[in-house]
């Protein structure tokens, strides 16, 4: 039950959802409820107690706007929910009270509630917003009771139904008052504030170190990750001499470079829907196809690769020292897992991981060399130079392509 409620209560947001804008979503959740519950028990003791059938309507009616503004909020038109659910008791208000005056009904209590909930259902940020609604809100009510004062109410009301009226309103106002309470009074508040923060801070670590998809199944519980992907596409890129680069820079330049150098490559892999792997030293490693994000021929790898290479021609430019890759990539199975307690880590294996490390490594400055299996995959879209003969360390001889450009 306490779960259905705080889903409820939550709707409007998510883990993204900055936490300024929780809090609000919340109050605001928790005021439709209530407005709910007591419009709801005042349909109900209008038909059963009072014999008011076209009352009981009235408010079924008002209940149906509030259920659509909950609605609203969870589809995460946050803006028009809340504009709707704050409009929709302010016409109800106005309504009631051009109906029963000069009847004293209690509901002229609620005036404080109506005038309060703009203030608790948005950010400081949104103030134009508290501004528009508490001026429509004040502006019908004022005209209400100032109609109410010269004209006549559209119903006849028994003495009964007055007290109706006024026990319904004091039922709404000790359920906001006692709600109000508990809700700030014991620090839940501040206690999801401080558990949110801490969430978030978590989530973030885990997005900055895990595929999003691996991260979602993290939290979902799951304690050992393994999975083998068919058709993945690897990619290792390496900066040619770095070493004696580094022996003439400083290490605070050879961290701004690789940082600057890396964090393109990042921004081009989640442009071209290829998972960064991770760094190891002055070398990149990327992959595509291990979550449906790719093409089945992995083409956005050669793209993302193409694109590498612009950046480091551009940064050579730009730059006094020349800034140059060799890229190697590889079609085939892998193995991907999660690894590890401490420094959790994300990473593939398996023979095409070797084989495109091997295409890296026996590759040249400036150049693509690609495995025969990538070749026969892009052959029709890209223009490759064969290189046969090439024997790599372990003694094995293989054919390789280097890519020349788009065909």
């Amino acid at each position: 039950m306490l779960d259905t409620v705080d889903r409820i209560l939550s709707l409007g947001s998510d883990a993204n959802t900055p936490l300024e804008y929780r809090i609000p979503y919340r109050v605001y959740n928790l005021l439709l409820l209530i407005v709910s519950a007591g419009t709801l028990l005042t349909a109900v003791l209008a038909v059963t107690a009072a014999d008011q059938l076209y009352f009981a309507i009235l408010n079924i009616s008002t209940l149906i706007g509030y259920m659509s503004a909950l609605i609203l909020m969870a589809l995460k038109f946050t803006n028009a929910g809340r504009f709707l659910g704050i409009g929709i008791a302010t016409i109800s208000f106005c309504f009631i009270i051009l109906a029963f005056r000069p009847n004293f009904t209690g509901v002229e209590f609620l005036l404080v509630g109506l005038m309060v909930a703009p203030i608790v259902s948005f950010t400081r940020a949104e103030t134009t917003k508290i501004v528009v609604c508490m001026t429509l809100s004040v502006s019908a009510c004022v005209l209400s009771f100032y109609l109410s004062n010269v004209t006549v109410g559209l119903f006849t009301v028994s003495d009964f139904e007055i007290k109706l009226s006024y026990y319904t309103v004091v039922f709404l106002l000790t359920i906001f008052v006692t709600l109000g309470v508990a809700y700030f009074n014991f620090g839940y508040v501040r206690n999801f504030l401080a558990l949110e923060t801490e969430r978030r801070k978590t989530e973030e670590v885990l997005a900055n170190a895990l595929p999003d998809l691996i991260a979602q199944r993290l939290k979902k519980g799951e304690t050992t990750i393994a999975d083998s992907h068919a058709e993945a596409v690897v990619l290792f890129a390496d900066i040619v001499g770095f070493s004696k680069l580094a022996l003439k820079m400083s290490p605070r330049y050879i961290v701004d470079l690789l940082n600057l150098l890396f964090t393109r490559f990042d921004r081009l892999a989640e442009k071209h829907g290829v998972e960064k792997i991770k760094t190891i030293g002055d070398c990149y490693m990327a992959a595509g196809g291990l979550f449906g994000r790719v093409t089945s021929d992995g083409s956005e790898v050669v793209e993302l690769a193409l694109d590498m290479v612009e950046v480091c021609d551009e940064m050579a430019r730009s730059t006094d020292y020349p800034v140059q890759l060799r890229i190697g990539i590889a079609t085939g199975q892998v193995i991907s897992g999660v690894i590890g307690e401490k420094r959790t880590a994300f990473d593939i294996w398996g023979q095409t991981v070797n084989l495109a490390s091997r295409m890296e490594s026996t590759g040249r400055k400036g150049q693509i060399q690609v495995s025969e299996s990538t070749y026969w995959r892009l052959k029709e879209r890209y223009i490759f130079e064969k290189r046969e003969g090439l024997v790599l360390k372990e003694g094995e001889e293989v054919t390789a392509f280097f890519l020349v450009g788009r065909a």
